[in-house]
């Protein structure tokens, strides 16, 4: 009986190997595809139990580890848009200005044309 309880415990530390190994192969891809890193997300993506990843102090002290870096990254991300929202809104406000502008002077150059038009056919244009 003894055997056969080595056997199990063998077993059960190589599939334990394996699923470590398979976490940290998961989170390497999640953190090149800058995925936000979390254990839901590591579980779901590695296929391993949720539980596994917070019993094992290892994989539970890597996982916080790139979660924070990477909900910093997202923070970060996040401020990077807000900046470029408000920039491309400034953009837009400028064109807006200047399309006004230039309205007001194909106004006031068609106005200049229809005066011009009239003194001429009049003979009244020095040249």
């Amino acid at each position: 009986m003894s055997e056969r309880i080595e056997q199990l415990k063998k077993s059960w530390e190589k599939r334990s190997c394996d699923a470590r190994e398979k976490v940290r192969n998961t989170i390497r891809v999640m953190i090149a595809s800058e995925m936000e890193i979390t254990f839901s997300g590591v579980a779901k993506q590695s296929g391993v139990a949720r539980s596994f990843l917070y019993k094992d102090p290892e994989i539970k002290q890597e996982i916080e580890k790139y979660r924070n870096e990477t909900r910093d990254m997202a923070i970060r991300k996040a401020e990077l848009r807000k900046r470029t929202a408000k920039s491309r809104d400034t953009v837009i406000e400028s064109k807006d200005k200047k399309i006004k502008k230039l309205e007001e002077e194909i106004r006031q150059l068609k106005l200049e044309l229809q005066t011009l038009r009239g003194q001429v056919c009049s003979g009244q244009a020095f040249l």
